[in-house]
């Protein structure tokens, strides 16, 4: 069903506050007090096994690793966007299979911009109009629209009753014959909505409305859509970006609950299925002011990035196409935009010496949840600038410890039975995937 979003009041926030959002009530059953000096833990980890190369199997030569995903049998998923294929490899890192490849037929892929494995190892692999659907031995069973004039799951999740989490939803609203087209960002909308998206219905309907900064100004991008019904380009010039924006982190827990990063502070809430926040978990962490030594810093750090040409798109979580005026600026005339015939999207950064900031730079930069429950927090490094400490906490409030920013980090996957993920890059360019076991985490 289609669901309304929610407009959230939004309350003042200091460095005094933990942030803002729901207040919730600390889940500090255990009485445990996560508050006070950081206790480092050591982490005792072991290798299991790596995959990638140069020369080799053709399975084993990877072009462009988007993602990678454990199931509950320890089996690693790994998602090769340039290839358009899955390579699964077997928990002792055995090869397995490969599960689709370049096509227009039922079980090809066509440009997959995503993949979400479930627990029992079948998977849903998102494209522009359909996501395939797989059991868990990596054959196609079917396939269910992706209508992006309700929505696509870009940045998807599985969760554990068999729906999609999303974060990152693109959508168009179809014009009707000979009118303008124009596009907005999730930049107009109030809050960053979290959805969930049914397999069986394949629609998406509201779960929570995260806290969304206020902007400093209503102006937005500049875009533009051109070309015909039979084949679309939509281009998009951002805002100069804004620096020290609290970012939308989301974890899903076994019992289906999704914890939730969005607001300054050192705040994980525990969203229910229900859209409830049932708990948070926090430590009394203040953010920092940003002051213009830090603005500096900040302004060489991404123009590094851009140089280096690793600086991360900015900009809009989804994009909105309709047939109606916007404050945006946008080109282009189109008798009706089928999804499909979508050939590209472009997104151009703004200035980053027209950069604007926030006032304070956000506690948490990501989070990340274990196979055991465990909430990964990654903190932002000093000053907003390199990686931070990592805090592990229990959903009921518990501090397990800290690990340093030079020691282990949060995986791209975690697996059952203390299994992480890590994709690496040599110095030839060449990807590989190393997965090595958490033994123990040690204080």
């Amino acid at each position: 069903m289609n669901a309304k979003h929610v407009t959230l009041s939004i309350t003042v926030c200091t460095s005094l506050l933990l942030g803002c959002g729901d207040a919730g009530t600390p889940s500090d059953a255990s009485g445990n007090d996560p508050g006070g000096a950081d206790v480092l833990v050591t982490p005792v980890t072991e290798e299991v096994f790596a995959v990638g190369a140069l020369e080799g199997e053709d399975w084993e030569i990877f072009g462009r690793i988007q993602s990678v995903r454990f199931d509950a049998d320890g089996n690693l998923h790994i998602f090769d966007r340039q290839a358009d294929r899955v390579v699964v490899m077997g928990g002792d890192g055995g090869f397995l299979r490969t599960v689709g490849k370049p096509g227009e037929g039922p079980g090809e892929f066509s440009s997959l911009i995503g993949l979400a494995v479930f627990g029992d190892g079948s998977y849903a692999a998102i494209s522009f109009g359909s996501i395939h659907l797989f059991d868990v031995e990596g054959e196609f069973t079917g396939t269910v629209p992706a209508d992006a004039s309700t929505g696509i799951p870009m940045r998807a999740q599985a969760l554990p009753d068999g729906r999609l989490l999303s974060t990152n939803t693109f959508r168009m609203n179809m014009p009707t014959a000979g009118r303008s087209v124009s596009i907005s960002t999730s930049e107009d909308l109030e809050g960053r909505p979290i959805e969930i998206f049914s397999l069986d219905e394949g629609a998406s309907e509201l779960l929570y409305t995260a806290w969304e900064l206020p902007e400093e100004d209503g102006n937005s991008s500049e875009m533009s859509v051109s070309g015909s019904s039979a084949a679309v380009s939509i281009s998009m010039q951002m805002k100069p970006p804004r620096a020290f924006v609290p970012g939308l982190h989301v974890g899903v827990l076994s019992d289906g609950r999704v914890a939730v990063v969005d607001s300054v502070g050192y705040r994980v809430k525990l969203v229910g299925m229900d859209g409830s926040v049932t708990g948070t978990v926090e430590r009394p962490i203040a953010p920092t002011l940003v002051t213009e030594a830090i603005m500096e810093l900040e302004r060489e750090r991404r123009r590094a990035a851009r140089k280096e040409g690793n600086e991360r798109a900015e900009g809009g979580s989804f994009i909105a196409v309709s047939g109606s005026s916007s404050s945006g600026s946008a080109s282009g005339t189109v008798s009706s935009i089928n999804p499909d015939n979508v050939q590209s999207i472009e997104l151009a950064s703004g200035s980053i010496e027209d950069m604007t900031f926030a006032d304070e730079i956000p506690v948490i930069d990501d989070i990340a949840v274990d196979w055991e429950n465990r909430i990964w927090v990654e903190r932002t490094g000093e000053n907003g600038q390199g990686p931070g400490l990592i805090d592990v906490m229990t959903p009921d409030g518990r501090y397990v410890g800290t690990l340093p920013p030079d020691g282990l980090r949060i995986p791209r996957a975690f697996g059952p039975n203390g299994l992480m993920a890590y994709v690496e890059l040599d110095e030839y360019e060449v990807q590989s995937v190393r997965v090595i076991r958490l033994v123990s985490l040690e204080r």
